[in-house]
């Protein structure tokens, strides 16, 4: 699995971009640096645009519920955090399910959605000030 991280408005969307197998063990490393930079670089809300359009399957450690805990950790300062928009043009059940769940349990705002024109209305909607561009 490769990830890559970039900041689509400095300061206020990163994007995380995954490709390959999505498994608990690569993402750990991959979320604890985007944590870093929304914690150091970010100005509240810092909105998460996570991409895993590319996908090509889901390892065995994905289901397991301790390891999706440890994952969703919130950073040092969970007030930094937004909306959480998981970009999945098929999402399994379980990836809908862990979505639900974490929302919950970590009390932050998970929403999966299918492209990346409905993450950026999504975001456009819930945070006007960013006036995100949408292609037409």
């Amino acid at each position: 699995m490769e990830n890559h991280i970039h900041w689509m408005v400095p300061g206020r969307v990163i994007v995380m971009t995954v490709t390959g197998k999505l498994g608990a063990a690569a993402l750990s490393g991959t979320l604890s640096t985007l944590y870093e930079k929304t914690e150091h670089e970010g100005i509240a809300p810092v909105h998460m645009i996570v991409d895993v359009s590319a996908k090509t399957g889901i390892a065995p450690d994905f289901y397991n519920m301790e390891n999706i805990k440890k994952l969703f950790q919130p950073p040092s300062n969970p007030a930094i955090l937004g909306w959480t928009v998981t970009i999945d043009p098929s999402p399994q059940k379980v990836v809908l399910m862990l979505a639900n769940m974490t929302a919950q349990v970590a009390k932050r705002r998970i929403q999966v959605v299918s492209t990346m024109e409905e993450a950026l209305a999504l975001l456009n909607e819930k945070d006007p000030s960013l006036r995100l561009a949408q292609s037409t």
